[in-house]
């Protein structure tokens, strides 16, 4: 009896000094994590089939236009869209304003500054048209970005989004012009993607007309 009293005593002591989080690993904050640019399976780039398998049918979709990139937002109940690129049909952006989602070490609606920063990192407010925000890049994926927006007056967190579209014109305009851009939205934008020419008839080319003289 004193041996299994012992035992149970080291392994409370055991939990006190090394936790763990739900998935078996050491618990750690102050950083920003890959898990936190996903959101119930969904990640930034995954195709619009997925999507719906995931979360089902929408109970809306509208369509925007940000910077030139057209997107359509799959609208869910508890307040929560994903942003899809119309050109390919990839995610752009989630959002996510439900009060009752969890994400890591318990972040929800109504956070307060000194626990995001426990648990993402030190990081500078940032006042967006507006609204103020602590913004984290994803390591190793430029211009991918996990957003937290702040009410205005207890600076506590109101809502989450996960992006790869430009917040700003200025960030549009940087975005367009990076030759290094890994992600495909501004392609077509910088004219640099290549046209398939596979179907013309290389062996005939048809006559060009230029001001209406046949070349």
């Amino acid at each position: 009896m004193a041996i299994l009293r012992s035992s149970v005593i080291i392994a409370v002591i055991v939990m006190i000094i090394f936790p763990f989080n739900a998935y078996g690993a050491k618990a750690k904050k102050g950083e920003i994590h890959e898990s936190d640019f996903t959101y119930k399976g969904i990640s930034l780039h995954d195709d619009e089939a997925k999507v719906l398998k995931k979360l089902g049918k929408p109970v809306y979709t509208r369509e925007r236009v940000i910077y030139g990139i057209a997107v359509k937002y799959h609208e869910y109940k508890n307040d929560v869209a994903i942003g899809i690129l119309q050109r390919n049909n990839t995610v752009a952006e989630i959002i996510i304003g439900d009060t009752r989602y969890k994400a890591r070490r318990g972040v929800r609606y109504g956070a307060t500054s000194y626990y995001i920063e426990e648990t993402y990192g030190k990081n500078s407010r940032q006042q967006v048209d507006g609204i103020t925000e602590y913004i984290y890049e994803r390591p190793g994926h430029k211009y991918e970005y996990l957003v937290l927006e702040l009410d205005g007056e207890t600076n506590s967190l109101k809502k989450m989004k996960i992006t790869r579209l430009p917040m700003t014109e200025e960030a549009a305009d940087l975005m367009g012009e990076d030759p290094m851009l890994s992600n495909d939205l501004f392609v077509i934008l910088a004219g640099t993607e290549e046209i398939d020419t596979s179907a013309l008839d290389k062996k005939k080319p048809k006559p060009v007309k230029v001001r209406g003289l046949e070349k």
